[in-house]
C-alpha cells in the first residue's frame, strides 16, 4: 500500500512541475502516467486489477499519440509571430491588457521560412494605434473606431489601417482603439469607466465597432490571451452587469491555464472557439454591443453609432450561420446599424483576395482600403 501511496504523491508533484515547466506538457503527462500504470500493472498480482490498469494505459497512450502528431503537425504549419519590442503589450487593469503607449515597434510573421508580412505599429502617447492628423476646418469633429486585430490594423502598416484611411479620406479625426484579440467586451469597458472621454479631446460624430464572429465567444471569455479581460453577465432583467474580470475566479481561471496547454483543446476544439458559445453567449454579445451604443448616446448626444460585421461564408458550418443569424436578428430588434462586408468587398466569397495570406486571414491593405472608402462615402458623408 504504501508503495501506491508513495507513487501517487510522486506522479502528482510531477504532474504540476511538468505542467508550469515543460513544452507540450500533455505528452509529458501522458508519458508520466502511463509509466505510473504499468509500475501498478507489474506490481500487483491480482489479475482483476492488471486487467483493470490495462483501460487508462491504452486510453492515455492513444492521447499521448495523438497529442504527439497534433503539436508537431502545428509546430511545422503554425505562423510565428515576433514583435521587435518585447514589451509592445501590457497588463491593462480595465481592459485586460493594452499596447504600451509612446512606442514604435516592427511586426513580422513567418509561416516556416515564408515571411508573411514586416510591418511597423506606432503607438501614440494616449495607448492607441496613430492616425493622420485632421484636415477639416472642425477640429473638434472625430470618428472613433473599436474592435480586435482587424480594426487594429494587423499584418499592415500605420498608413494602411482602415481608421487611419477613413482619417486620409474624410479630413475628420480618427481615434484607433482597436487592438489585437479584442471583443465588444473591451470597447464597452473603455466607455464605462472613462477610458475613451479620457483620451479624446473632440465631439465623435460616428462611433463604429468592427465585428467578426470570433467576438462572441471573447466576449464570453472563451479566449486563452483574454484571461483578465473585463468580464459582463446578462441580469435577469435582460441587462448587462460588469462583474470584474474573467480571471477573478481563481480555481476557474487555473483550470483555463491548465486545460490551453494541450494541443488536442486548443487546435480541435478551440481552434473554432464558436464550439463553445451557446444562445447565452450569443444574447450576452448582443446586449454588450447594445450597451456600448447606449452608452454612447449618453456620453456623445450628436454620436450615431454603426457596426461592420464580416459576415461568415455560404461554406461556414451551421452553428456559426445560426449564431450569426442570431446576431442579425438581435442588431435589428435592437435598432443597431448594420453594414455587411459581403456587401462592401466586390467578390466577397473570394477570401484569399481580401487576406494578408492564405496563412494569415487578417484583411490586407486592399480590404482596408475599400472599407474606408465605403465607411467615409455611405456613413460620413450620408449624414
Amino acid at each position: 500500500m504504501l508503495f501506491y501511496i508513495f507513487l501517487t504523491a510522486l506522479s502528482i508533484i510531477a504532474s504540476f512541475l511538468i505542467l508550469k515547466f515543460t513544452i507540450a506538457p500533455y505528452i509529458w503527462l501522458c508519458l508520466l502516467w502511463i509509466i505510473f500504470f504499468l509500475a501498478c500493472f507489474f506490481r500487483t498480482n491480482r489479475t482483476l486489477l492488471k486487467a483493470l490498469f490495462v483501460y487508462p494505459i491504452a486510453i492515455l497512450l492513444t492521447l499521448g499519440i495523438f497529442e504527439t502528431y497534433l503539436w508537431f503537425k502545428f509546430q511545422q504549419k503554425e505562423s510565428m509571430l515576433q514583435y521587435e519590442n518585447k514589451d509592445y503589450s501590457q497588463p491593462h487593469d480595465i481592459l485586460g491588457y493594452a499596447p504600451q503607449k509612446d512606442i514604435v515597434t516592427t511586426s513580422r510573421n513567418y509561416h516556416g521560412n515564408e515571411l508573411l508580412y514586416d510591418v511597423t505599429y506606432s503607438i501614440n502617447p494616449y495607448g492607441l494605434r496613430v492616425t493622420p492628423e485632421p484636415t477639416k476646418k472642425d477640429k473638434k469633429a472625430c470618428i472613433l473606431f473599436f474592435g480586435g486585430s482587424f480594426t487594429f490594423g494587423e499584418g499592415v502598416n500605420d498608413e494602411q489601417s482602415m481608421p487611419y484611411l477613413v482619417g486620409l479620406k474624410s479630413g475628420y479625426r480618427t481615434y484607433n482603439f482597436g487592438f489585437h484579440g479584442y471583443g465588444p467586451h473591451q470597447m464597452l469597458a473603455a466607455l464605462e469607466h472613462d477610458l475613451v472621454e479620457e483620451t479624446i479631446d473632440c465631439m465623435p460624430t460616428h462611433i463604429i465597432y468592427q465585428v467578426i464572429m470570433g467576438h462572441v465567444s471573447r466576449s464570453a471569455g472563451h479566449s486563452r490571451w483574454d484571461k483578465h479581460g473585463p468580464k459582463y453577465i446578462l441580469g435577469e432583467d435582460g441587462k448587462v452587469k460588469y462583474q470584474g474580470h474573467f480571471d477573478d475566479q481563481t480555481i476557474s481561471s487555473w483550470l483555463g491555464k491548465v486545460r490551453d496547454k494541450s494541443t488536442i483543446y486548443r487546435k480541435i476544439f478551440q481552434n473554432g472557439s464558436y464550439i463553445f458559445v451557446n444562445k447565452q453567449d450569443v444574447e450576452l454579445f448582443i446586449q454588450i454591443v447594445n450597451s456600448a451604443k447606449k452608452i454612447s448616446k449618453h456620453l456623445f448626444k450628436e454620436s450615431l453609432f454603426h457596426v461592420i460585421l464580416w459576415d461568415p461564408s455560404p461554406s461556414s458550418n451551421d452553428t456559426n450561420v445560426q449564431h450569426y443569424n442570431m446576431i442579425m436578428k438581435g442588431f435589428n430588434k435592437n435598432h443597431i446599424r448594420v453594414h455587411l462586408v459581403s456587401d462592401i468587398l466586390p467578390s466577397y466569397k473570394n477570401k484569399v483576395k481580401y487576406a494578408i495570406s492564405p496563412h494569415d486571414w487578417h484583411p490586407n491593405y486592399l480590404a482596408h482600403d475599400l472599407i474606408s472608402y465605403y465607411i467615409v462615402d455611405t456613413i460620413i458623408n450620408s449624414h
